[in-house]
C-alpha cells in the first residue's frame, strides 16, 4: 500500500511538473531549411522588426503567407489601439489583451501587458482580481462595460442585446470593432503561443499565473 502511494504521488509530481519542464514547440527555422516564401515573409518583417522573428512568430512562419498580415495586425495595436488614438483607450486596451491572457492562461501576453495597463491608469487590484479569476469589483462605468462585452464574448462566443448596446452607446462602432479585434488577435496569439510552448523571456522568472482548476 505504501509503494502504491509512493507511485501515485511521483505521478502527480511529473504531471504537475510536465509544463514547466516542456520543450518548446514550432522554435526558429534555419536559414537553409526555409522555404523561399519563408525566406521572403522574414525579409519583410526585417524591415518592420530589425532584430527579425521572435517566439510565437516563427509559428506563424509554419504558413508564411499569414505572417506580415498578422504584423500589420500587431502593429495597428501597438501604434493605436495602445495610444489616445484608439476608441477605448490605452488603459482599455492593455485591460483587453489581460482578459484574454487570464482566459488562455497565457503567461507571456499577461507578462507583457500587466505593467503597461497599470502604467496606463488600470488599478493594480483590478488587474490582482483578474489573474485570480475574479470579477473585479469596483470597477469605472468605461472598465465595467468593456469587461462585460469582452468576458462574455470569450466565455458565451456571443453579446447579449445588453452588453452591445452598453457598449456601443459608450465606445460608437469603433470601439466595438477595436475590443472584438483585440479578443480575436490574442486569442490567435495565446494558441500559437500555448502549442508552441513560448517561454517567458525570462527564463528565471515566476510564471505570473495559475492554471485554472479544470
Amino acid at each position: 500500500m505504501k509503494t502504491m502511494s509512493c507511485a501515485v504521488v511521483f505521478t502527480i509530481a511529473v504531471l504537475f511538473s510536465a509544463p514547466a519542464l516542456a520543450q518548446e514547440r514550432l522554435g526558429p527555422i534555419p536559414p537553409e531549411q526555409m522555404t523561399e516564401t519563408q525566406k521572403q515573409a522574414v525579409a519583410e518583417f526585417t524591415k518592420v522588426r530589425k532584430n527579425g522573428p521572435f517566439g510565437f512568430w516563427w509559428g506563424y512562419l509554419r504558413v508564411p503567407e499569414v505572417t506580415i498580415p498578422f504584423l500589420e495586425i500587431q502593429t495597428y495595436v501597438h501604434d493605436v489601439l495602445e495610444s489616445p488614438k484608439s476608441a477605448i483607450g490605452e488603459k482599455l486596451t492593455h485591460f483587453a489583451i489581460l482578459m484574454v491572457a487570464r482566459q488562455w492562461t497565457q503567461q507571456v501576453i499577461w507578462s507583457l501587458h500587466e505593467a503597461n495597463a497599470v502604467k496606463s491608469g488600470l488599478k493594480p487590484e483590478i488587474v490582482s482580481a483578474l489573474a485570480a479569476g475574479r470579477r473585479p469589483a469596483p470597477m469605472s462605468d468605461d472598465e465595467e462595460i468593456l469587461y462585460d462585452f469582452c468576458i462574455e464574448l470569450q466565455q458565451n462566443q456571443s453579446v447579449s442585446d445588453h452588453t452591445y448596446a452598453r457598449m456601443l452607446a459608450r465606445f460608437g462602432e469603433k470601439g466595438v470593432a477595436e475590443a472584438t479585434l483585440l479578443q480575436g488577435e490574442y486569442t490567435i496569439m495565446s494558441m500559437f503561443m500555448n502549442v508552441a510552448r513560448t517561454p517567458l523571456l525570462d527564463p528565471k522568472a515566476k510564471p505570473p499565473l495559475n492554471m485554472f482548476p479544470r
